[in-house]
């Protein structure tokens, strides 16, 4: 294969790419201790309010009527890098503080790479304890069988877009309590993973009025 480079999205966000013919599915699972969460009565609809005003945040909301599947809602800002996925080209922001896959790595395989840098274990009763969260377009499926096409591929948006968050917010639905957690999956230290909480939870949290 060859090697290419290219830039996605702002200078903060300069990614490497490479070529693609791998294919894997992974569970976006991230490998670390937490700790207790800093749980604020919060306003809901100021929560929404205030995440999307941070660019690459994340609001997964649950509805009534879906049983244990619609119990919790989560909230994400600040991803420490971005995975994403252009037809046979793949790239990573500059700042990704873990281990890099190999600049001429497959598409599929850099993503195994980084989910296996990532894996961990659920913790008790919550329902995110930091991970990958994203969306994949209809246009991948072209990397994993020979599909006919009526009409060209899109630069925009992403065939596969994957942000990792290591500080969260999450609520169980009805609830006003809003638990803010973080965890130090790359051994930052207890003072670096604080940060990241509290900024997260000065970013989204309020009392609740």
């Amino acid at each position: 294969g060859t090697r290419a480079a290219a830039d996605f999205g702002s200078p903060a966000n300069r990614m490497k790419v490479g070529p693609v013919t791998d294919r894997i599915p992974g569970a976006m699972h991230s490998k670390a201790a937490i700790d207790s969460s800093v749980a604020v009565a919060s306003d809901a609809e100021h929560v929404r309010w205030a995440l999307s005003r941070s660019p690459n945040c994340a609001l997964l909301e649950s509805s009534p009527g879906f049983g244990t599947l619609g119990r919790f809602c989560i909230y994400a800002a600040h991803p420490r890098a971005i995975f994403q996925i252009r037809g046979r080209r793949w790239g990573l922001s500059m700042g990704w503080p873990g281990r890099r896959p190999p600049p001429d790595a497959s598409p599929f395989a850099a993503l195994r790479f980084l989910l296996r840098e990532t894996r961990g274990e659920p913790l008790g009763e919550r329902p995110f304890a930091g991970g990958w969260i994203g969306s994949l377009g209809y246009d991948l499926a072209v990397l994993l069988e020979r599909l006919p096409r009526r009409f060209p591929p899109q630069e925009e948006p992403p065939d596969l877009h994957l942000a990792y968050y290591d500080a969260f917010a999450w609520r169980e639905a009805g609830s006003s309590v809003v638990h803010f957690e973080a965890i130090d999956r790359f051994s930052e230290g207890e003072a670096d993973r604080l940060r990241r909480r509290d900024r997260l939870r000065r970013k989204i949290g309020r009392a609740h009025v």
